[in-house]
């Protein structure tokens, strides 16, 4: 038989897969079998889920599916292609068209949040640019500041009086602020308004990403930069997290979306998202809109905090405030997914994060709450949490 030339490869491969069972880092894709609000089958067993981002529950609310069904019967299983090419479908019309009406910009639909950040990034900052970047970042805004050739800057996380040194002295070429604005490993806020007036100030455009804001915080749920007053230059935003459904936007000036539709090659170099996604979309967006809406970033943000403050009070530390995510950090990979599977024991899921999702001995287990949970959902957790991080002391039998 011939020498197979990708042998050496699989080898190191195998190495470097055993290096991560070591170290407890290795992933794995989970199969879910069934859903309902609140709660997945897994391997049989029905759990109570806080691992998800669908903040406002919107997965499975009755207007969203029926206006995916809708669409679906109307304008069929996919897209056609990129819309440069095949163009756009009605259902994409609608859904920019409510997206311009929100945000009172110039809306551009992408397939991801993925994409929309590496498209919008690597095309609008050039290799002479410099980018200031919060350390906690998203990968896809990292690696859209890669994928541009700038200089990149990595400022501490939040500290925008660095960033302020930073800027005070003197630059080559353009020079941009890129940001989250809700971190999504630790649920912590972005200094916004700072950002803007630093902006301002050095004619630097900021761009954000409300992926974990949007539909949550904010008039309508359009964000964070809104809840505060700003008007950043460029707002990523998502469908995928408080909205419920798939794909991502980009809201800006109409010079700035006719740049990214004829530069951003992750919008034009691949296929559009399908009818039965954007009709959903489109009908979140209504729903967060509404006074519904209202009443379901209450409900999540309400019992987020008051799961905070059942955790501080045990003497936990819980990050997150005003956001729907609860954060509690371990010095290490392993303790994290012990308590993980200690939590799936008793009927509940929630994720370990480990490097190099976040930086190291920074390991973490992040709680994602929904409107969808119930009240004695939340409590339980609440209850399981201190009862694993807090063990009754053991009694000696003599």
């Amino acid at each position: 038989m011939p020498n197979d030339p990708f042998s050496p490869t699989h080898s190191w491969l195998r190495q470097e897969l055993s290096r991560l069972d070591a170290q407890g880092l290795r992933r794995h894709v989970i199969t879910i079998e069934d859903r309902r609000p609140g709660e997945i089958s897994l391997a049989g067993r029905w759990l109570h889920d806080f691992t998800g981002n669908d903040y406002l529950g919107l997965t499975l609310h009755p207007e969203c599916v029926r206006a995916a069904r809708q669409a679906l019967e109307r304008s069929g299983c996919g897209s056609g292609g990129s819309r440069i090419v095949t163009g756009g479908i009605p259902p994409h019309a609608a859904l920019e068209q409510q997206l311009e009406d929100f945000t009172a910009s110039t809306c551009l639909v992408f397939p991801s949040g993925y994409q929309a950040n590496l498209g919008s990034i690597s095309s609008l900052c050039q290799r002479e640019d410099t980018i200031f970047s919060d350390a906690q970042n998203h990968a896809s805004i990292v690696d859209g500041c890669r994928l541009s050739g700038a200089s990149i800057r990595v400022y501490p996380h939040g500290r925008w009086d660095i960033l302020e040194e930073w800027l005070s002295k003197p630059d080559e070429g353009r020079r941009w602020i890129v940001t989250d604005t809700v971190f999504s490993m630790d649920g912590s806020l972005a200094p916004v308004t700072e950002l803007a007036r630093l902006s301002q100030a050095h004619g630097a455009p900021l761009l954000v990403d409300e992926a974990h804001a949007m539909g949550v915080l904010g008039p309508g749920g359009l964000g964070h930069c809104a809840g505060q007053g700003v008007t950043p230059s460029l707002l990523m935003g998502t469908f995928s997290k408080g909205l419920g459904s798939h794909g991502a936007f980009t809201a800006s000036t109409d010079l700035l979306a006719h740049w990214l539709m004829n530069r951003a090659r992750s919008f034009f170099y691949t296929t559009a998202l399908p009818p039965a996604v954007l009709g959903a979309s489109n009908q979140a967006l209504t729903v967060s809109r509404s006074a519904e809406g209202d009443r379901l970033r209450k409900k999540v943000l309400g019992q987020a905090a008051k799961l905070r403050l059942a955790l501080r009070e045990a003497g936990l530390e819980a990050s997150g405030d005003g956001t729907p995510i609860v954060s509690l950090v371990f010095d290490n990979p392993a303790r994290g997914t012990e308590i993980q599977n200690r939590l799936n024991e008793r009927g509940y899921l929630a994720w370990s994060f480990r490097p190099p999702t976040v930086p190291p001995r920074t390991s973490r287990l992040r709680i994602s709450l929904s409107a969808s949970h119930r009240e004695d959902q939340v409590d339980g957790l609440g209850r399981a949490l201190i009862t694993v991080l807090h063990p009754a002391p053991r009694r000696n039998h003599d």
